[in-house]
C-alpha cells in the first residue's frame, strides 16, 4: 500500500473511532445497553486497525477496512431508518458527529474499494 493511501486510511479510520469514543465519552452513549459497547469496540478496532495498517501496509487490509467502514455505516443508517431504530436505540437526526463520521466512512469504502479493484485489475 502507498504511503500516502497508509496516511489517508489511518486518518479516516481515526475519524470513525474518535466520533465512537467521542460520543460514548462526552455523550453518555456509555450508558446506552448494547450500542454503549458496540461504540466503545469501534473506537478499539478503529486503533487496531490503525496499527495494522501503519506496520504491515498491505493490500490484504483493504477487505478488513472496507467491511469495517461499511458495517459501521450500515448500521448508523439502520439506526436512523428503522422504525425502532437498532438494538432498541432509534437516532433522531444526523448531527455534526454524525456526519464527520459518514464523510470518514464513506471515503475509506471508496478509497479501499479502489485499491482492491486495481489489485485485481493487476493480476
Amino acid at each position: 500500500m502507498k504511503h500516502y493511501l497508509v496516511v489517508l486510511n489511518d486518518v479516516l479510520i481515526f475519524g470513525v473511532g474518535f466520533v465512537h469514543f467521542y460520543l460514548w465519552q462526552f455523550a453518555s452513549y456509555k450508558f446506552i445497553p448494547i450500542i454503549g459497547v458496540l461504540f466503545l469496540l469501534n473506537w478499539v478496532a478503529s486503533i487496531v486497525l490503525i496499527v495494522f495498517v501503519s506496520i504491515l501496509r498491505r493490500l490484504f487490509l483493504t477487505p478488513i477496512i472496507f467491511s469495517f467502514a461499511l458495517a459501521t455505516l450500515l448500521f448508523y443508517v439502520l439506526s436512523l431508518t428503522l422504525p425502532k431504530g437498532i438494538f432498541l436505540f432509534k437516532e433522531i437526526s444526523i448531527t455534526g458527529a454524525g456526519y464527520t463520521a459518514i464523510i470518514c466512512e464513506g471515503l475509506l469504502i471508496i478509497i479501499n474499494a479502489l485499491g482492491q479493484l486495481q489489485a485485481i485489475l493487476k493480476r
